[in-house]
């Protein structure tokens, strides 16, 4: 593992899925670590402590990095519709979203994976870029069966669920709010354009 040093500000892509709430949990567990921002396909009203988020906007990933001093990347996938909220990387971006988190100045990279282990070529480009400290490991699935947890880890694995809900509720509250205004409109029979163009049509006469 990276060392972890006090005040450390993590970046991590790929949250979602089993593998990457188990990484994000471990990440929000030290008590050393100041900061651990997540890359999102959202914006969220509110984060909880020590939680960022950075929006990726469609394929525009490089627009969205933030700068820190560590960064992880999870090869893995969403297990389920709500942990869409958070952006997991394509596989064949792994190389390229390093190399733009180095020119950021992050020093450090681990790389987690779920499923495939590193190919030759991606392990010896990462080791290239010239980060202090490269790592990469494996945790698959089968490795974080809630069975195997002790009952503070099932705690906040029940706690970080709870919270993927509630932001996955909150969004899509915002998402609707202009849907329900232009519904009310159609209902109504009234909209913008046509009331423009009543008005139009009487200040002629």
């Amino acid at each position: 593992m990276t060392p972890r040093h006090t005040g450390l500000h993590v970046a991590l892509a790929g949250a979602g899925g089993t593998t990457g709430s188990a990484v994000l949990q471990d990440w929000l567990g030290q008590a050393e670590v100041a900061r651990v921002t997540v890359l999102t396909t959202q914006r969220f009203l509110q984060m909880p402590p020590r939680m960022a988020d950075a929006v990726v906007h469609g394929d525009a990933w490089q627009d969205a990095l933030p700068t820190a001093d560590h960064a992880v990347i999870v090869c893995g996938t969403p297990r389920r519709a709500r942990e869409s909220v958070y952006w997991q990387p394509p596989r064949e971006q792994l190389v390229p979203l390093a190399t733009a988190w180095r020119a950021r100045g992050v020093r450090s990279l681990e790389v987690v994976l779920a499923h495939a282990p590193l190919s030759a070529a991606d392990h010896t480009a990462l080791q290239q870029l010239g980060f202090d400290r490269f790592t990469q490991r494996r945790l698959t699935p089968a490795r974080l069966a809630p069975t195997t947890a002790r009952w503070p880890e099932r705690l906040a694995a029940w706690m970080l669920a709870t919270l993927l809900s509630v932001m996955q509720q909150v969004a899509a509250s915002r998402r609707q709010r202009p849907l329900r205004g232009r519904a009310l409109q159609v209902a109504s029979g009234a909209s913008p354009r046509s009331a423009s163009s009543r008005h139009t049509h009487d200040g002629g006469h």
